[in-house]
């Protein structure tokens, strides 16, 4: 005879057949939904996710007090020298604005005699990406006395482990723009650096820097999702005979089409993926190609029965 301990169990095992017998013939589950219309009803809404560009550090000292930049360091500079290194202006010394620079710019000159200066300016900024972009406009004029010897030069420095890596360094009259990409690490403090150093020659002018990376700005929202371990980039989902459902690649299935019955369909990249876009518009085209050749078949075969009818016609006793 069973104890009364054990009548809680006959009670969920009732349950749990009831429930089980209840929902395997007549219930309607609804994910999403109050009001299910089939047996298993999933509403939810589709939000892409929302891939862009973030920017890091948009500088083009506007802000900035004219006269005043304290991020930099003056690493050696004679007595003979302009009173500042490198400095904001609106005014940028002679011949050393650069043609894209409007406004504010960050400016410097050793266009004195005797004057022997090594200074360097730089813009922190901390990454979340592993890769930026930076992009600034610059110019640098060296004269024809003492072998125009300034020289400016773009460094990427790591502020946590003190490392740091030559862009490019310029030695030549030089009025463009820089642009690069490179790899970092995610969360690192930066900074972008630009040194100059010159004895007796004009000097140099930077503005406009801009640092971007490519970020997820939103994550995406979704109805459905199964994985089973099947499932990959541009898989679809598949079902057999039976109903037994898995994700299968598009090279998987084959066009209903004669001509292109051998080809296969690339998955896996987001080139690969681009591919397979391209092949399907290319064989939307053929079919449209025969459609076209198609109608007008069809067009010759309407006039030659119209021919043939007024000929019938003409010919009838």
């Amino acid at each position: 005879m069973a104890s009364q301990n054990n009548k809680p169990h006959y009670l969920v095992f009732f349950c749990i057949v009831f429930l089980s017998f209840t929902l395997s013939t007549s219930a309607q589950v609804g994910i999403g939904t109050t009001e299910p219309e089939a047996m298993l009803h999933v509403k939810g809404d589709y939000v892409a996710p929302v891939t862009g560009e973030n920017t890091i550090l948009d500088e083009n000292f506007n802000s900035t007090t004219i006269g005043q930049y304290p991020n930099q360091i003056v690493n050696s500079r004679t007595s003979s020298c302009p009173p500042n290194a490198w400095v904001v202006t609106n005014s940028p010394y002679d011949r050393t604005g650069c043609s894209a620079c409007t406004g504010r710019m960050l400016n410097i000159s050793s266009d004195e005699y005797d004057c022997i200066l090594d200074a360097t300016a730089f813009v922190p900024f901390t990454t979340t990406g592993t890769s930026i972009s930076i992009s600034f406009d610059y110019k640098i004029f060296r004269g024809t006395y003492n072998n125009g010897n300034g020289r400016l030069i773009f460094l990427l420095h790591n502020e946590d482990d003190t490392t740091e890596i030559t862009l490019q360094t310029v030695e030549t009259n030089t009025n463009t723009s820089f642009t690069t990409t490179l790899g970092v690490v995610p969360g690192t403090n930066y900074s972008l650096r630009f040194r100059y150093t010159g004895e007796w020659d004009y000097g140099a002018t930077v503005d406009n820097i801009k640092i971007t990376e490519e970020a997820v700005s939103a994550p995406g929202a979704y109805a459905f999702k199964l994985e089973d371990g099947t499932q990959g980039p541009g898989y679809v989902l598949v079902s057999d005979a039976d109903g037994n459902a898995s994700w299968q690649p598009v090279s998987a299935l084959r066009p209903v089409s004669n001509d292109s019955s051998g080809i296969s369909l690339n998955t896996g990249s987001s080139e690969e993926i681009r591919k397979n876009l391209e092949l399907l518009s290319n064989l939307k085209n053929i079919v449209r190609e025969r459609e076209i050749v198609l109608e007008t078949e069809n067009e010759r075969i309407q006039t030659l029965q119209e021919t043939v009818n007024s000929s019938n016609l003409k010919n009838k006793p």
